[in-house]
Formats: C-alpha cells, sequence, structure tokens
C-alpha cells in the first residue's frame, strides 16, 4: 500500500493523461450516475452547507462529565488524533487505549499505536487473544462477499469493526468507549450495529480530513491503512463492481469540503488502472492465502 500511495503521489500524474480510465464526478470521485459531469450524490447536495450536517449517531456528550473512558486505538490518524485532542483537551479524564489485534494489521499500525500512547502518556492494552476468531469471521465474509454480490465495504470491513467492538465492549465492562470512527464513515455503514456502549467524538467534531493529516501524529504516511485486507477488498471490490466500496467516504469528504480531491482521485485511478490490467493479482493471491481462500474462489459467482 506505501508503495501503492508513492506511485499515486509522484508517478501517476504524469502518466494518467496518456491512459485510458472511468470517468469520473467532476465534483467528487465517484463514477456512477453521472450527468453533465457530476454524480447522483453532488447533483443532489452541491447546494446543502456541510456545516448544517448534524451528528450521526447521538448528541455530543460533554467528555469533562465522565471519570474515565476507553479509546479503541487502530494505529491509523483518525484514532491517534481522537487520543491526541481528549488528552490535550480533557486532562482529567482518566484514559486506558485497547488495541485489538485482528492478526491482519499493519506492523506500522501496531507501531502507531503504541508510539501515540507513549507520547501521550497512556495506558495501552493490546488484546491478542482472538486471532483465530477474526480470521475464521473474515474468511466467511470474503465468501459471503463473493456469494452475495455486495462491496466489501458492508460486508468484509463491517464484520472486522463488529468483532473489534464486540471485544472492546467485553473488555470495557460498562466504562463509556470512545471510537475514531468519522461522521464520513459511519454514513456508509450499511448495517446498524450496538452503539449504545460508544461515543465517536470526530462525528461531533467534524474535523476535515486535512487536519488531521496535518496532525501528523503517526509514523506511517497519512493514508497507509491499518489492515492488511484493505488491498485485496480493493482489488476484489473493482474486479466485481468496476469500483472500490471505499469511495463513497472519501467522496462525501471531498464534497463537504473536509479532503482535497487529487489526494484520492489520484490512488482510486491508479488502483483501476493496475487492477483491469492484471498487475495487483500476485499481491490478491497471496493476501487471500492468509485466509486459506483463492482468487478463483471468490470471482466465480462473478464471471
Amino acid at each position: 500500500m506505501k508503495t501503492l500511495e508513492w506511485l499515486a503521489r509522484w508517478i501517476w500524474p504524469l502518466i494518467r493523461p496518456f491512459v485510458s480510465r472511468q470517468k469520473r464526478c467532476a465534483r467528487c470521485i465517484l463514477t456512477r450516475d453521472l450527468v453533465d459531469g457530476l454524480c447522483g450524490e453532488c447533483r443532489t447536495t452541491a447546494a446543502r452547507a456541510a456545516a448544517t450536517v448534524q451528528p450521526l449517531v447521538k448528541a455530543p456528550v460533554d467528555l469533562d462529565t465522565l471519570q474515565e473512558a476507553i479509546i479503541l486505538l487502530s494505529g491509523g490518524k483518525d484514532s491517534a488524533y481522537l487520543l491526541d485532542r481528549v488528552r490535550r483537551e480533557h486532562p482529567k479524564l482518566t484514559i486506558t487505549c485497547v488495541l485489538v489485534n485482528t492478526g491482519f494489521m499493519s506492523p506500522i499500525a501496531i507501531e502507531n499505536a503504541v508510539s501515540i500512547a507513549a507520547r501521550t502518556h497512556t495506558e495501552l492494552v493490546i488484546i491478542n487473544s482472538h486471532i483465530n476468531e477474526f480470521k475464521a469471521v473474515l474468511r466467511n465474509a470474503f465468501l459471503e462477499l463473493c456469494a452475495t454480490k455486495k462491496e466489501s465495504y458492508g460486508i468484509v470491513d463491517y464484520a472486522e469493526g463488529e468483532l473489534i467492538y464486540d471485544i472492546g465492549k467485553r473488555f470495557a465492562a460498562g466504562r463509556p468507549i470512545l471510537s475514531g470512527l468519522t461522521h464520513a464513515q459511519l454514513n456508509h455503514i450499511e448495517k446498524e450495529g450496538d452503539r449504545d456502549s460508544f461515543l465517536f467524538p470526530l462525528d461531533w467534531w467534524r474535523v476535515s480530513e486535512e487536519e488531521i493529516r496535518s496532525a501528523n501524529l503517526v509514523s506511517g504516511t497519512p493514508a497507509t491503512t491499518n489492515s492488511l485486507l484493505i488491498l485485496p477488498m480493493l482489488i476484489l471490490d473493482i474486479k466485481h463492481h468496476g469500483h472500490t466500496s471505499f469511495e463513497k467516504e472519501f467522496a462525501q469528504l471531498i464534497r463537504e469540503g473536509k479532503a482535497d480531491r487529487k489526494t484520492w482521485l489520484y490512488p482510486f485511478e491508479l488502483l483501476e488502472f493496475l487492477v483491469t490490467r492484471g498487475f495487483l493479482d500476485r499481491d490478491l493471491e497471496r493476501s487471500l492465502k492468509t485466509l486459506d481462500l483463492t482468487q478463483k474462489e471468490l470471482l466465480c459467482s462473478h464471471t
């Protein structure tokens, strides 16, 4: 993924004018339902001010009213920003960070979590006891992805997230849990899980992605994923549907003025180019092997 990010930033802008690619919305990055250069979302929401959008989950909570809380730390930029800001703005709040190791986490993500916890003088608990459970759940999720012909965001990513949340709830034992899910991420979760125990400050704050990225709280490049399964999810989405299910999240951020269009346009264009020409087939096979799956198994129902 870091190689892809480097290529998207430095090489793709030079060669993209000479490469055939799908047309995308002139305002965001979506490829579907284009009319006069704009997707359906941009045509219907162009006049809506981002500031009028209300929190999706629940009303903001004054964190100063809490004595202690759990923060689910993933090693990514969002949860790192959450921890840093809560530490600065609510210094009396006792925080314990929890990282649930799925067995498919990037080593950089784990290093980031350890680093940001140490930097903010916060206790970090790493839970490694559910790795086999994650493998079984995620393997079944990929097979469901194939059987239902649905996109990976609502199936694989959801299954992983729900198991992380369930483990986090058991660890918290009734204490409030702060999650680093953003407004855009919550907006694109297709299924409704049990959120009663969770607080989503990034949904309340509506911080721009550029502000989170510029905080520079993680050692990896800002867009680096914290999961080794993101790449096969992206590849399979493009092979199945011609686009990735993650594009909707970043398109919303761009639409609301909270992310730069080129920051996400170029990586998704590059992925489309590489996947449709078979350049990432070996990477897909290697990734799926960790789940005892093959590309043939997951593409059979789409051919």
